[in-house]
């Protein structure tokens, strides 16, 4: 577990003054689940993923995992912190060209001392790589280069992925696997992802935590009884809110319900819900909060 207190970051600058990324926030995340950390580009996001994963300092409060006070480590501390507890994910994948994907793999382990095969060929399994691991970066996929940086994160076996916009650069099909994979990862341990897409995090977190001028404006968790379905209540059709539509579900609302006097159609919006440990942000910001957007319909449903 990842307790954040009164978290404050300001960058001091002689030319524009001091910045402030981050304001007294405080939030708590669990020991395993897909977290996802949005908002606008200035938000905070990228700095709060620093401050977690022990790569840069904080200016006041605390972080604290599983009782270590991160922000007490001193510089040794930090390094092993970093090296057994955070694996890290860029969106610049970060391969070096002139080492096979095993190499690039390997040097997460040469980094702490040691060499391994064993972990490297479980972490390229995991991966779906192992086909890959003599050839080189240049003859991968966007795709494919994620996957070696995720592996390079695995092969440390952490208890934390901190992940900075991992699918920026990837197409649509792509981005999907690649969150897949997270969200299969993030059973059995935390993953917390920078993200600008909100359609992503509302189809693969477990929490989504917006941040606005280095404020958090909500953190939300997955309402576990929410009701995906699409269905009929008393005289109501009830569209879930998140869920796409399929032909199925069109074929449904025009035949099996076309004997049903439906006189009203409403959206099911609790697929989140207020995360109660959260503080609340005190002051007002410009950014307004993550919208309820209405389901666009791709085909028109007539009732008959």
């Amino acid at each position: 577990m990842i307790e954040v207190k009164e978290l404050t970051k300001i960058y001091k600058s002689r030319k524009s003054g001091n910045c402030t990324a981050l304001d007294h926030i405080s939030f708590t995340l669990p020991d395993k689940g897909f977290v996802f950390v949005i908002g606008k580009s200035g938000s905070g996001k990228t700095t709060l993923l620093s401050l977690l994963g022990g790569l840069d300092t904080i200016t006041s409060g605390e972080i604290i995992e599983n009782g270590r006070h991160i922000d007490k480590f001193g510089l040794k501390e930090q390094v092993y912190y970093r090296n057994s507890t955070i694996g890290f994910i860029f969106q610049d994948f970060h391969l070096i060209d002139e080492l096979t994907i095993s190499e690039n793999i390997a040097l997460a382990l040469e980094l702490r001392g040691e060499t391994d095969k064993d972990k490297i060929k479980k972490a390229l399994i995991d991966t779906d790589l192992a086909e890959y691991e003599n050839r080189y970066p240049k003859e991968l996929s966007g795709g494919q280069k994620q996957r070696v940086a995720i592996a390079r994160a695995l092969v440390k076996r952490p208890s934390i992925i901190l992940a900075d916009e991992p699918t920026g650069n990837l197409d649509s099909k792509t981005t999907a696997q690649i969150l897949d994979l997270l969200k299969e990862l993030s059973k059995e341990k935390l993953v917390v992802i920078v993200s600008h897409n909100l359609s992503d995090a509302e189809h693969y977190a477990d929490e989504i935590i917006e941040l606005s001028d280095g404020k958090i404006l909500q953190h939300l968790k997955r309402n576990e009884d929410f009701d995906a379905r699409l269905r009929v209540e008393n005289d109501t059709l009830v569209i879930p809110y998140g869920e796409k539509l399929t032909d199925e579900n069109l074929n449904t609302v025009n035949s099996e319900l076309s004997n049903i006097d439906i006189k009203s159609v409403k959206q099911d919006s609790d697929r989140f819900l207020p995360y109660e440990n959260t503080r609340e942000c005190e002051s007002k910001t410009e950014s307004e909060p993550l919208e309820k957007k209405h389901l666009k319909f791709k085909h028109t449903t007539n009732f008959r």
